[in-house]
């Protein structure tokens, strides 16, 4: 029994079909140049074992990888770019690594949004995230690091267990 419909829906959902055809091949493209990087990078690990001209110790780099969750790609950006970001600037370092958020952009900016906002804090609250705000009024996001103390051998550290009469002021 033949299907009917009129041909503004067949043209209609032909052009659907064309759209979905391209995002796959799209997305088979961006699967393609990772396979082809893996393929490389498994190919160097094969001959550095085979010459011994392997490095074990640890990089300082870290590698990105797309499964990852949002709180740890937004340290991943954070720690890349080495200062804290505004979500636009998160949002930037990530596109590099997965140029799909180029046209999801603001769908990967309300997760990076969303997820700063659950995340974040002062830095009291020993949350993922610090939230600053900037000199300009925007806010900053940087990765929650533990403060050590100071020093004791430095001029900012305080003796407790000296007695206040005997400071110098």
């Amino acid at each position: 029994m033949p299907i009917q419909i009129d041909e503004k829906d067949a043209q209609d959902l032909i052009d659907l079909y064309i759209q979905k055809q391209r995002s796959i091949k799209n997305q088979m493209a961006v699967l393609n140049a990772d396979l082809k990087a893996l393929n490389t990078k498994i190919t160097d690990l094969k001959q550095a074992l085979k010459s011994g001209d392997i490095n074990t110790g640890a990089s300082d780099e870290m590698e990105y990888n797309i499964n990852w969750h949002w709180v740890k790609k937004i340290e991943f950006a954070i720690t890349k770019a080495g200062k804290p970001l505004t979500t636009n600037e998160i949002v930037d370092i990530l596109t590099d690594y997965q140029p799909e958020y180029i046209s999801g952009r603001r769908s990967a900016i309300a997760s990076v949004s969303a997820t700063l906002s659950l995340k974040s804090g002062t830095h009291s609250m020993h949350k993922e995230f610090v939230k600053i705000i900037s000199d300009w009024g925007g806010t900053l996001y940087d990765v929650w690091k533990e403060i050590p103390d100071p020093l004791p051998d430095s001029p900012s550290a305080f003796n407790k267990d000296e007695p206040l009469e005997d400071l110098p002021f």
